[in-house]
């Protein structure tokens, strides 16, 4: 019952029921295309025998990593570690397979929602993988694009004229397959299209390498803290040792900041003008709003 709140309650703000629906439809048919929480249906119906048969499917001690980081004895945490999971039984064959995301097309969404406001998400793809040699620069565009109050994207939809947008942000979304890039922002129904018009003009921007010293300085030191901020709680470390161990992302933090400190230019503008393509554009209101103007940019 609590987690069939949970999912009930996605929509109860603009930006979970905008997060639903982008997925549903840029990542449609895959399982990135449903939120962790997952179906309402399906939740519901799952019973005991459901959750040991798949417990019993997918926990492979081939496919797992323990990692443990803290002031602790590493012969009696290896020891202790040994005695809870040491008897663990693989299954017959080993059922993670995951598949990529379909390759979006570009195109407009319009979603009617129940609620008074008006929010855009727009995803392009397909963008990288955990492992890619592009992480750093990937970083650190979204950084360029969005860092308030500095950002471009920050800039252009807040900082300058009216102001077209009330909240935005951007991100990539990364995996061990292949994700995508994202720009989210909640605005008016007038000022809508002129919002997409302005996030695309800088997308345009960045791959245009118009990207000066500052912003690109700012951009990494954001990045940089932020990934130290991130780091400071054992359990933290411990995620990121297991994560990174089970991906195959062999780098320590002094080489991912150092590969941070290396990107240039060229190299943000080479990733934009690579990853930020095919956009899908989603426009979610209350009011009915005609996306033919913007439909040119979308390609």
């Amino acid at each position: 019952p609590r987690l069939l709140a949970a999912i009930d309650q996605q929509d109860a703000r603009w930006s979970g029921e905008l997060g639903r629906n982008f997925r549903e439809n840029f990542f449609k048919g895959h399982p990135w295309s449903q939120t962790p929480m997952g179906q309402r249906d399906v939740v519901a119906a799952l019973n005991r025998d459901d959750l040991a048969a798949f417990h019993k499917s997918q926990l492979d001690p081939r496919e797992m990593v323990i990692a443990i980081a803290g002031d602790v004895d590493p012969q009696e945490a290896l020891k202790l570690t040994t005695q809870l999971f040491g008897g663990l039984q693989a299954p017959d064959e080993s059922t993670f397979n995951p598949v990529q995301p379909p390759l979006p097309a570009a195109r407009i969404v319009m979603v009617k929602s129940q609620k008074p406001t008006t929010a855009v998400q727009i995803g392009f793809g397909p963008g990288i993988d955990r492992t890619s040699k592009d992480y750093p620069a990937v970083q650190v565009l979204s950084r360029v694009l969005s860092n308030f109050p500095s950002g471009y994207l920050d800039r252009a939809l807040r900082g300058e004229g009216k102001g077209l947008a009330y909240a935005t942000w951007s991100y990539p979304r990364v995996g061990i397959v292949q994700g995508s890039y994202e720009i989210v922002f909640n605005t008016s129904a007038p000022d809508a299209l002129e919002a997409v018009k302005q996030a695309m003009n800088v997308v345009d921007r960045v791959k245009a390498g118009d990207i000066d010293a500052a912003a690109l300085q700012r951009a990494k030191a954001r990045l940089l803290t932020d990934e130290m901020m991130n780091k400071q709680s054992n359990s933290d470390r411990a995620a990121e040792y297991a994560l990174d161990e089970l991906y195959g992302v062999h780098q320590s933090l002094d080489e991912y900041l150092a590969a941070v400190n290396a990107v240039t230019v060229d190299d943000v503008k080479r990733v934009a003008d690579q990853y930020l393509v095919n956009p899908v554009v989603v426009i979610m209101s209350d009011t009915d709003i005609d996306p033919t103007p913007v439909k040119p940019l979308v390609k």
